[in-house]
């Protein structure tokens, strides 16, 4: 699951970005990353401290075919 989240941090970080209700948080974790590892867009500067930094959002990413869900229990309908 860290892969994946790791993909769409690289996604985002070519200029990709979230949509739906977890879309302000999501992006706000990944310009958090962003800003802390000093990446420029398109580059990761750090793959080890990457990982390190997104690996709590790997608990609620549901995969999907036409888009990914970040359940948030506390947020859901």
């Amino acid at each position: 699951m860290l892969d994946y989240v790791e993909d769409l941090y690289r996604d985002w970080n070519d200029r990709a970005r979230s949509g739906g209700s977890a879309a302000q948080r999501i992006d706000g974790e990944f310009e958090r990353v962003r800003r802390e590892l000093g990446d420029l867009p398109g580059i990761v500067s750090d793959e080890p401290r990457l990982g390190t930094m997104l690996a709590h959002l790997t608990k609620t990413p549901h995969p999907g075919v036409l888009n990914d869900c970040f359940f948030n229990a506390a947020t859901a309908p």
